[in-house]
């Protein structure tokens, strides 16, 4: 299951299960994601813990774990996303 944030300015704490994908600006104290994080546009956390990949879509996708980052699986950047309907 995916799950879409798009715009939120502000939030203590997100826990997620499964896949989130980040479209827009995401801002958060707190991130802990079990499974994959795929962000096009901006993420900025304090604290970002992911128990999966993160994948950052796109040239101006970014990220930014102010204080710690602890990140189990590959950190991988695309051009743009995969298309599989060729």
């Amino acid at each position: 299951m995916t799950r879409l944030l798009t715009e939120i300015q502000y939030s203590d704490k997100i826990i997620g299960y499964g896949k989130l994908r980040v479209e827009g600006t995401l801002e958060a104290v707190e991130l802990e994601i079990w499974g994959n994080l795929i962000i096009i546009g901006f993420l900025k956390c304090r604290r970002l813990v992911l128990y999966g990949s993160l994948t950052l879509i796109g040239p101006d996708s970014a990220y930014l774990a102010e204080e710690s980052e602890e990140i189990a699986g590959a950190k991988l950047m695309r051009d743009s996303e995969a298309d599989w309907d060729w």
